[in-house]
């Protein structure tokens, strides 16, 4: 068995406010199978928030604790990690958080390396938020209103060569258990349930 330890000081969310916490544990049973905790939390209340919900910086995830349980399978040229985050975010009215919340969910990544460095990779994923209190809106980490869930499918095929690598990333989110009362979700209404998203890069690897 081998442990790897990591370690890191930041600004969480992009909020210029080193106060966030970050580490992680890895235990590498052997060459196929190695099992990681992954946790980063806010050791102050940061309040610095931007107006704009599209920027960076959002109040609710910069005060939020996460901790993930990652398991990772290796054999030959396919990687298979599922993994489990949990996210905890509790009240603090001086910061104008009055409701805590919590978020779970869970995921697999799917990868597969072909010759001729064309390797495909499958994500599936589900993420639930839960506060008890569905009218407050301090209780959002998702961004889609309180006690919102959302489950995305996302797949990223790439082709690499020399250096050279080509990457498309294309996804489907559909947002579940919406109020629009309380939440956002997509399109110029905030009422769209289904958003597809793409991206395609291209660059050198030295």
């Amino acid at each position: 068995m081998k442990l790897t330890v990591a370690f890191s000081w930041n600004d969480g969310y992009f909020s210029n406010r080193y106060t966030t916490l970050w580490g992680s544990l890895a235990w590498a049973f052997n060459a196929a199978n190695t099992l990681s905790f992954v946790t980063s939390g806010n050791a102050g209340a940061n309040k610095r928030v931007v107006t704009n919900p599209l920027l960076p910086t959002p109040l609710l995830q910069n005060n939020s604790q996460v901790y993930n349980l990652i398991y990772t399978y290796r054999k030959g040229n396919l990687v298979i990690t599922p993994y489990y985050p949990y996210t905890v975010l509790k009240a603090n009215p001086n910061i104008g958080i009055t409701t805590g919340s919590h978020a779970t969910g869970g995921a697999i990544l799917a990868n597969y390396n072909f010759k001729h460095g064309f390797s495909p990779t499958v994500r599936p994923e589900y993420i639930k938020s839960s506060s008890g209190n569905t009218l407050d809106l301090t209780s959002n980490p998702l961004g889609h209103g309180p006690d919102t869930g959302a489950f995305s499918f996302t797949l990223t095929p790439t082709r690499a060569k020399d250096g050279f690598f080509v990457r498309g990333d294309f996804s489907i989110v559909h947002v579940t258990d919406f109020n629009a009362a309380t939440g956002f979700a997509f399109g110029r209404t905030g009422l769209n349930l289904n958003q597809p998203r793409g991206v395609i890069e291209a660059g050198f690897v030295f």
